[in-house]
């Protein structure tokens, strides 16, 4: 299984891949000094898409609880999604707020005969600080850690019902979680408005209320993001 391997050797291994990626770029410093200066100086705002790993439980492909059953098709790895802003307080710090969302799978649950079919969702509203080590460094390539938190959604949808009307207490159910992240990537502004980077970060993610019978959603995330630099007035 992909989650026995530890998360030393994924960020060791994510590492590797960027070294490869960028390693033709790493040389290169910015066409001019303004190119350079601009980006330190620059908000951000964008869009991430790349792949969930689950690190945490998975969940059993089915289970009885007190209020019915369930069927489930939750996957290991997922595509993830994430919108972002980023507000530069200094040159080598940014403030970044993010809405991500994925999709685990399908649930089929059934309650008093009736049966529910859906997704379980999973939603991440992030306050994330990044430092960027070498900002005073005429580099185009720019790399940075980053950590923070904010809280987790989780959410047992349903879509079908062969109910003859929804009841949203009929298979539907949620849970959040207040908790970190920390990770890192590399940032490749292409002009001075139009960058490209890869983000890598590990997402705690404890339920105190089960969804699917487990708690545990621990994941990590591998993303390749493009974003529009802007100077703030």
């Amino acid at each position: 299984m992909k989650r026995n391997i530890s998360l030393l050797n994924y960020f060791i291994t994510i590492t590797i891949i960027s070294l490869i990626v960028f390693a033709p770029f790493s040389t290169l410093k910015a066409q001019d000094n303004k190119t350079e200066s601009v980006f330190n100086k620059q908000n951000q705002a964008g869009i991430r898409l790349g792949v969930w790993s689950n690190r945490g439980d998975s969940p059993p492909l089915s289970d009885s609880t007190e209020n019915g059953s369930f069927q489930s098709k939750i996957k290991e790895e997922n595509v993830f999604f994430e919108a972002f802003y980023g507000y530069r307080l200094l040159p080598s710090v940014i403030f970044e707020g993010s809405l991500g969302l994925v999709s685990r799978g399908s649930v089929t649950f059934i309650e008093n005969d009736v049966e529910n079919v859906g997704n379980l969702l999973i939603y991440t509203f992030l306050v994330k600080a990044k430092l960027y080590p070498l900002s005073s460094f005429n580099f185009k390539i720019q790399p940075y850690l980053m950590g923070g938190g904010g809280v987790y959604y989780g959410r047992r949808s349903v879509q079908f019902t062969t109910d003859y009307y929804y009841n949203n207490r009929y298979g539907e159910k949620t849970a959040t979680d207040l908790n970190y992240c920390f990770g890192g990537g590399v940032d490749y502004p292409l002009s001075s408005v139009i960058g490209l980077e890869l983000n890598i970060k590990y997402l705690s993610i404890d339920f105190s209320d089960p969804l699917l019978s487990i708690n545990n959603y621990d994941a990590l995330q591998l993303l390749i993001g493009v974003k529009y630099l802007f100077s703030s007035k």
